[in-house]
């Protein structure tokens, strides 16, 4: 089968620190067939220079130039101009492992039409392109198929350069949502689409590690307040459209965003505005969030202690080293409970959506003289008839 096109769409903002290792990383993939669309969104350093300059050593790289609107509207912009027809976005300082998209190509290929995105699983990396040595990653949490309930109540795609989308389903369903900006709510465009997909089609996973996320001061997830009200909009706009799904799945999901933002601000030693966060978990999930809290304070606490008394740091180990089969560990039964309720309540959500597709799509056989275009009532429901049936 002929490798298609695939559109790597890179927005960035005064990413100069990283851009230049984020497109080597891109440029390396050993899955050739790429374009590449950087879109620079109001830089005011030195941005385009070194795009530009790494445009001369690979003709793949398009530069776009746009005031600055946002990270939606320019992932928005790239995704209509791009030709291919399968989207990797990539953030401007995030790292690709060189077999990502040849991976996810193959997984895409390897399922039918249904699926509209792939994604892999991410390890966190420094601001030095380094990730812990020894680190034995917990299983991440893996889910396929009809996705939604899952997707509200975790973001288990990772971050916004893990999956590969068909661009036809984005362009679907509007692309990014720059509204999220209007509100100063950005942060959670990423997983806004992925929503909106999930309603509509099938995921697929890739279980290797692939991409480096990259944890540093000053990222958009860093910054509480509007991480709070971006999860906000997006989780009630989720539950306006989905009556049916249970509300505890959307209380899971308050809880597992406040823990998630408590234990960034932990790490930067802003540790009231943990435990306010981590009090507002406990609030909406008790069980899961109290027995899961200790090793979140012993993390916090090994953090303070190395930064107090300037110890050395683990072994770590540059991101080229990475091994996309590294070791995970069998997450604790409470996570494993977890994970296995909401899996249930995805096949049955599956289920019952394959019933009603199956119950639209039934015909009616009417007795007596009937004529083409009338209408009459059968257990799907009413129809118009066509030739005797109810089409």
């Amino acid at each position: 089968m002929k490798d298609p096109l695939v559109s790597v769409v890179i927005p960035c903002h005064d990413a100069s620190g990283f851009i230049g290792r984020t497109l080597e990383t891109a440029c390396g993939q050993t899955y050739r067939n790429l374009e590449i669309l950087v879109v620079d969104d109001g830089s005011t350093d030195d941005t385009v220079a070194l795009v530009r300059a790494r445009m001369a050593g690979d003709d793949r790289i398009r530069l776009i130039l746009q005031p600055n609107q946002g990270v939606a509207i320019a992932r928005n912009r790239a995704i209509i101009e791009a030709r291919g027809d399968l989207i990797a976005p990539l953030d401007a300082d995030d790292l690709w492992h060189p077999e990502k998209i040849r991976q996810q190509v193959d997984r895409m290929q390897a399922c039918s039409q249904e699926v509209a995105l792939v994604y892999c699983w991410p390890v966190n990396i420094d601001e030095q392109d380094t990730m812990r040595a020894t680190q034995v990653s917990e299983e991440p949490p893996t889910y396929e198929g009809y996705v939604l309930p899952a997707l509200i109540q975790q973001n288990f795609i990772g971050c916004a350069s893990v999956p590969l989308f068909r661009r036809s389903c984005a362009l679907e369903v509007g692309g990014y949502d720059p509204r999220l900006r209007e509100q100063d709510a950005e942060g959670c465009e990423d997983r806004d689409l992925y929503l909106k997909m999930a309603e509509r089609w099938k995921f697929a996973a890739v279980r290797r590690f692939l991409v480096g996320y990259r944890v540093r001061k000053g990222s958009m997830s860093r910054c509480v307040p509007a991480m709070m009200r971006s999860h906000r909009f997006v989780i009630s706009e989720a539950r306006s459209r989905h009556p049916e799904i249970p509300p505890a799945v959307f209380r899971w999901s308050g809880s597992r965003m406040s823990a998630w933002l408590a234990k960034r601000s932990a790490l930067d030693l802003r540790l009231g505005t943990a435990a306010v966060l981590w009090a507002q978990a406990v609030g909406l999930d008790p069980l899961y969030s109290l027995l899961t809290l200790p090793r979140m304070i012993g993390m916090t606490f090994r953090h303070s202690a190395a930064l107090a008394f300037r110890s050395r740091p683990k072994r770590r180990e540059p991101f080229s080293r990475l091994h996309p089969s590294r070791r995970v560990a069998r997450p604790c039964w409470i996570v494993r409970r977890r994970r296995s309720r909401i899996q249930r309540l995805c096949q049955e959500a599956q289920q019952g959506d394959e019933r009603d597709r199956h119950a639209t799509a039934s015909v009616c056989f009417v007795s007596g003289p009937i004529g083409e275009g009338d209408v009459a009532d059968c257990p799907a429901g009413r129809g118009r008839i066509g030739g005797g049936l109810i089409e």
